[in-house]
């Protein structure tokens, strides 16, 4: 049973984001990321103690209840897949870029990750033409500041890729590639990512 002294919270997991080197979650939404470790150092700080933690979404988020706590104990932080991750990530950037641009491709989901994606790799319309999407409230409209149109699965034409950010979704985007005929090579970002090289 829950009292009035404790708190829920739910927020990115930095532990996920580094070891899968994911780099289309960041948004302006979200002003920091921890780990297990670093919220409960947080946490501490402000006299708080996490009394439960899970991880959500395939754990991209941590979710947490806390209470108040009279004592602060010493909390260990581990920073080596932060900086793995400051390492890999320039180089990743670089080479998706490139190979997106030399290909007629396009990317699948115009959503958050879809659209922190184009813009911090700064692809625009020029680069990519087209985001393909199944929502019929983004159908012909345009991707913030990148410029893309966004179309219906059914309107690809001249297109050899297409890149997914994430992979829980790759069995309904080949169903529905399948259902209009087309047969298109697609990429998993994420899993790219995750393995930290791409060729």
């Amino acid at each position: 049973m829950l009292f009035r002294s404790h708190t829920y919270i739910e927020l990115p997991h930095w532990g996920w984001i580094s070891d899968n080197n994911s780099i289309f979650v960041f948004s302006n939404e979200h002003c920091s990321y921890f780990t297990k470790e670093s919220i409960q150092y947080m946490l501490s700080r402000l006299s708080l103690k996490n009394i439960y933690t899970d991880y959500l979404f395939n754990d991209e988020y941590l979710a947490c209840i806390l209470k108040e706590r009279k004592t602060n104990a010493p909390i260990e932080i581990n920073l080596e897949s932060t900086k793995l991750f400051k390492e890999k990530i320039p180089n990743l950037i670089k080479n998706i870029r490139e190979d997106i641009m030399s290909d007629k491709s396009a990317l699948w989901g115009a959503s958050g990750k879809g659209i922190s994606f184009l813009n911090l790799l700064d692809i625009t319309y020029k680069d990519l033409e087209y985001i393909i999407d199944i929502d019929p409230y983004k159908i012909c409209k345009y991707v913030p500041r990148t410029g893309q149109e966004i179309i219906h699965p059914a309107k690809i034409d001249n297109i050899e890729k297409i890149y997914i950010t994430n992979s829980m979704y790759l069995n309904e985007i080949k169903g529905t590639l399948k259902q209009y005929g087309l047969d298109i090579k697609i990429i998993q970002l994420d899993k790219l990512l995750k393995e930290g090289s791409y060729e």
